[in-house]
């Protein structure tokens, strides 16, 4: 079941983040989502030749999660620079928790003053848990909220700042959602 797609802006640059408990995620955001979207997906998944041509033409293009990558932050705002749509995960990893979100989808909003669309996509995990490789027949719902319309921030030490604080009602608005 898809609710709130219309919330997504149908043109320009916008920024899709939702919880992640699946790799399943990807897929179904992707099929939910009114626009393309390209994905900022862990470099793992891009290592057979199965995965990289999978997640490629799901729109994925690789991260790698150790440290700073500078390649893959340079993808997600040229997406957005070309006025994209840019699927982004913000806890980091998979999990049934609801953890922490970090602070990159903000960020990568604000540096484009692209709004921020909070996503909740429930029942994946039942779908395909962690460790499986075979889904299984569930229902999944992927629900869109109210687009978060940070302002552009051009000066690095105020968007990290200010990313800090959009992740925080980001991640209530995910989770205010069904």
């Amino acid at each position: 079941r898809i609710s709130g797609a219309e919330r997504v802006p149908r043109t320009g640059p916008v920024v899709l983040a939702s919880n992640h408990d699946s790799l399943l995620d990807i897929p179904f955001l992707g099929l939910a989502s009114p626009r393309r979207v390209w994905f900022m997906a862990k470099e793992e998944l891009f290592r057979g030749r199965f995965g990289a041509w999978f997640f490629h033409a799901l729109g994925g293009f690789p991260v790698d999660r150790i440290g700073p990558d500078v390649q893959a932050v340079r993808a997600a705002l040229e997406v957005l620079h070309r006025g994209g749509a840019l699927g982004m995960f913000p806890e980091g990893t998979r999990s049934r928790d609801f953890l922490p979100f970090l602070p990159g989808a903000a960020w990568a909003a604000l540096a484009v003053g692209a709004p921020l669309v909070p996503v909740a996509i429930r029942g994946t995990a039942d779908a395909m848990p962690r460790g499986s490789t075979i889904p299984r027949r569930t229902h999944v719902r992927v629900s869109f909220g109210e687009p978060i319309e940070p302002r552009r921030e051009d000066e690095p030490r105020a968007r990290l700042t200010l990313a800090r604080e959009v992740t925080r009602e980001l991640r209530s608005a995910v989770a205010d959602l069904d």
